[in-house]
């Protein structure tokens, strides 16, 4: 199994309440075949972030991931502060990772001229065969394996939530 490859990594704080970082990942297209080419996926993670009113040396602690796998499929992810159950799973202590699924939003986009490029309706239909569930769990897992590669492995594993065709991922992951 691949481990996804970070491109880019930035953040910024909205003050007083939450840390937010972007990251593009690059992945195989064809996890069974990495040579067939790459894709770009797009993410967003949230995480609470209070300022203490004094400095205090602490052990940086690594928080536990929450993967949402939003509905659609065609759709990216909203803002993460648009969604009434973020603050419940931050409340307890999770770090929410939003995934654009390969296809959507800021990830790698099929469109009428990038399915052009594949040649005929053979070809075209052979390349939409990547953007299936399976793919987007195989996705998924190389990006948990990126996020989590510093930690212990009692600590590697992540929690899972999604909506929709989301939900659907998330069966396919727990299946698979």
């Amino acid at each position: 199994m691949s481990v996804a490859k970070l491109l880019s990594k930035r953040a910024h704080l909205v003050p007083g309440k939450l840390r937010i970082s972007e990251y593009f990942f690059e992945v195989p297209l064809n996890h069974e075949s990495p040579p067939d080419g790459n894709l770009r996926l797009f993410a967003r993670s949230i995480e609470r972030y209070e300022k203490p009113v004094s400095a205090i040396k602490e052990e940086a602690k690594q928080l536990p991931w929450l993967l949402y796998l939003q509905g659609g499929p065609g759709f990216g992810c909203r803002s993460p502060q648009n969604y009434g159950w973020t603050e419940k799973a931050l409340d307890k202590g999770y770090q929410i990772i939003f995934l654009d699924q390969r296809g959507t939003g800021m990830s790698s986009t099929v469109t009428e001229q990038t399915l052009a490029r594949h040649g005929g309706p053979m070809a075209q239909a052979i390349y939409l065969r990547h953007f299936r569930a399976d793919s987007i769990v195989e996705d998924c897992e190389a990006i948990r394996r990126n996020l989590t590669a510093e930690q212990p492995e009692e600590n590697r594993k992540w929690s899972i939530i999604g909506q929709s065709f989301g939900g659907f991922c998330c069966l396919n992951y727990l299946s698979a």
